[in-house]
């Protein structure tokens, strides 16, 4: 009998530090009525949200994520925080679905990122969902390959993850050169609409950079052993650490 498949699936874990500053979007202690049934009033929402998502509560921890992005107010980084923790919240729901009902979860978190707002004045912090939004996607190939037989091909053409893996790559270059013209930005001193510090770039790059190569290791596993793509893909991956 094979071995089973061992997929790293890394959304459960995910925590976005920058520098000295961690993006925690529900650090605030403030009670929240949420009329969502029992929940009544939580004041913790980082625990509240991760509560929902371990008991598989995808309808409440939406409907908390969705309250919030509807506040006309709610600052642009708030918006783009709460942004991602919706996109977390379909990618585990996903991840713990059967295999013929993720393409539903997958698409409702990248529908996310498609309706929000692109990085710029207006939005800020944007990269920050858009980022998010290529991670999923690389998470979204992990699980699909494990879903298929291992067998790996020789056709650049193949269906399967490598259409998601080259997307999210697309996405990532994207990023990292919208950060490094940012990162130029403001080196020059220049104003930057109250977006990302300088500290918050670099390490974003750093998490851009590490999920390319993920996704690169990713690509080269879809290939058969010893063929150019394989190496090709094995050796791009070392290359963006």
């Amino acid at each position: 009998m094979p071995a089973a498949t061992e997929v790293r699936v890394e959304l459960p874990e995910i925590d976005l530090f920058f520098g000295a500053t961690r993006f925690r979007p529900f650090d605030d202690a403030i009670g929240v009525s949420l009329e969502l049934g029992a929940l009544g009033q939580i004041r913790d929402r980082t625990r509240a949200l991760a509560e929902l998502r371990q008991q598989g509560r995808v309808d409440l921890a939406e409907a908390f994520c969705k309250q919030r992005l509807r506040d006309p107010n709610l600052p642009p980084r708030r918006r783009a925080e709460w942004a991602v923790e919706l996109m977390r919240t379909y990618a585990l729901a996903a991840v713990d679905s059967k295999p013929e009902d993720r393409a539903e979860w997958w698409d409702r978190a990248h529908r996310v990122a498609i309706d929000f707002p692109q990085p710029g004045a207006a939005s800020p912090f944007g990269l920050l969902v858009h980022f998010e939004d290529a991670r999923v996607g690389i998470d979204q190939a992990a699980v699909g390959r494990a879903d298929r037989p291992r067998r790996p091909t020789t056709d650049r053409s193949a269906a399967g993850p490598l259409p998601v893996l080259r997307t999210a790559l697309r996405a990532l270059d994207q990023l990292d050169a919208a950060l490094a013209t940012r990162r130029r930005r403001l080196g020059r001193n220049r104003p930057l609409d109250e977006g990302l510090s300088r500290e918050e770039i670099d390490a974003l790059q750093r998490h851009v950079a590490y999920q390319a190569s993920r996704a690169l290791r990713f690509q080269g596993q879809c290939y058969a052993a010893g063929t150019p793509d394989r190496a090709n893909s094995v050796q791009r991956a070392l290359e963006r650490l």
